[in-house]
């Protein structure tokens, strides 16, 4: 949606604030501003289940067997992750913070990930399993995984990388970012695991003051490798690291995938960072979203849509989205599809699931930005047999919003935004509730509410 959603915001101007130091008006408008809008409240629930009486209540769980994606990888931004059994979702706790639960696949159960059942999973009360992203689960156990914590003090903000086993209850921080120099702040995103050697990147904001009293933020890139059996980690000696524009988007075991937005391009290596290829350039007035790898086949699925239908910016090109996909020889080919405005996809081992710019205006946010589902609230699939018919699976019928979304079997997983309007404004809130809709039955189950 191309309205900001509040509490990300919140989290930016944080972060930009406290590496610049540079409290201007501006800023701290804009900061209290957000605030305002991302104030957690006692929310009654009940009203979810009134939200769509197009559907029925679930009252039968089922197990999605029939369209596995475990052997489909993914490097997009996302709240959801399948490994073995489990199916992990963000949600949000009563005290306003983000925390991982997991749904058994075999039995629709849930679980918090924190092992503690008296613990409020606050910041607050120390629960150190609140506040985690990035996950990247260990290749030799489906109960581990590998994310990443952000670390906010009186004084300091920091990243960690952590290992959790969620089998045996461990928490192990074995790596932070936490500069000695209080004007650096390091921020890490993971990457992939091959050979027992986790790869990641470290963003090294520095505050740097000049004689003049003007204050410049001067930013650096670490592409790392952490050895899991040692623990040592290793700076990367390639010529990319130096990229500011330029995004490790995959690895497998022969290419690491990287999208340029400076030159506008998509390029692969192989696993050393030599060997440099282009696959596909795409115009300034476009990017690259969502990426998914199918093991199986050897296939890297993406999208490249027009910057305009995603954010608020003006093209000058016709507003268009088209799906690509690269075979294991690097060949790139566009994907056939219904519809030529693509914005992004789901793979799973039959579909392809995919929301297209059909958007939908309801006014002004706070911040001045308009409010915008894009995606007219609606959510197709092609069989991957044959991508030229579409079928219709859901309809929010612009009430039930979606920030994010995935699909196990016949259920939809939704992540529920709900549209606020107020003071002659109107905005999405992310709520940190999900939904699973059964798209065949035509079903809903709100999960964590019960």
């Amino acid at each position: 949606m191309k309205i900001n959603y509040i509490i990300f915001i919140v989290l930016f101007l944080i972060t930009t604030i406290v590496s610049s130091c540079n409290n201007n008006d501006r800023n701290y408008d804009a900061l209290k501003t957000a605030e305002k809008y991302s104030q957690e409240t006692t929310i009654d629930h009940n009203y979810l289940y009134s939200l769509t009486n197009w559907l029925k209540p679930e009252t039968k769980y089922s197990t999605p067997i029939d369209d596995n994606i475990n052997d489909i990888e993914s490097s997009s931004l996302s709240n959801y992750y399948v490994k073995g059994n489990r199916f992990f979702f963000k949600t949000k706790t009563d005290g306003g913070s983000d925390i991982y639960s997991y749904l058994d696949l075999r039995t629709g159960k849930t679980f918090v990930i924190c092992p503690d059942p008296f613990c409020p999973h606050t910041r607050d009360s120390g629960c150190k399993y609140v506040s985690l992203s990035n996950l990247v689960f260990s290749p030799n156990s489906e109960n581990s995984f590998y994310t990443t914590k952000t670390i906010i003090s009186d004084t300091d903000i920091y990243d960690v990388i952590c290992l959790i086993d969620i089998e045996n209850n461990t928490y192990r921080e074995i790596y932070s970012s936490k500069s000695t120099n209080p004007n650096i702040r390091n921020s890490l995103s993971l990457y992939f695991i091959q050979e027992n050697k986790l790869y990641f990147l470290d963003t090294q904001i520095e505050r740097i003051r000049h004689t003049n009293g003007e204050i410049e933020n001067k930013t650096t890139q670490y592409y790392m490798v952490l050895d899991l059996v040692t623990n040592e980690v290793e700076i990367l000696e390639n010529k990319y690291s130096s990229y500011l524009y330029l995004q490790l988007v995959y690895a497998n075991d022969k290419y690491i995938f990287f999208d340029d937005h400076e030159n506008c391009r998509f390029f692969a290596t192989d696993i050393n960072f030599k060997n440099e290829q282009t696959i596909i350039y795409y115009g300034k007035d476009f990017s690259r979203r969502s990426l998914y790898y199918d093991k199986n086949t050897r296939e890297l699925f993406f999208v490249i849509c027009s910057k305009s239908m995603v954010s608020n910016t003006q093209s000058s090109e016709q507003e268009v989205g088209y799906v690509y996909c690269i075979n294991d020889n690097l060949e790139c080919k566009k994907v056939e599809m219904p519809s030529d405005k693509i914005i992004e996809i789901k793979l799973t081992n039959k579909y392809i699931y995919y929301t297209v710019y059909d958007p939908k205006y309801y006014g002004i946010s706070p911040l001045g930005s308009a409010c915008i589902d894009e995606t007219g609230n609606k959510i197709y699939r092609v069989s991957r047999k044959n991508t030229t018919v579409s079928e219709l699976v859901f309809d929010g019928h612009e009430t039930l919003f979606f920030f994010d979304y995935t699909v196990l079997g016949n259920y939809i997983y939704i992540s529920y935004s709900e549209l606020v309007r107020e003071n002659n404004m109107a905005f999405f809130r992310l709520m940190g509730m999900n939904a699973r809709v059964n798209f065949i039955e035509g079903t809903i189950k709100w999960l964590k509410l019960d």
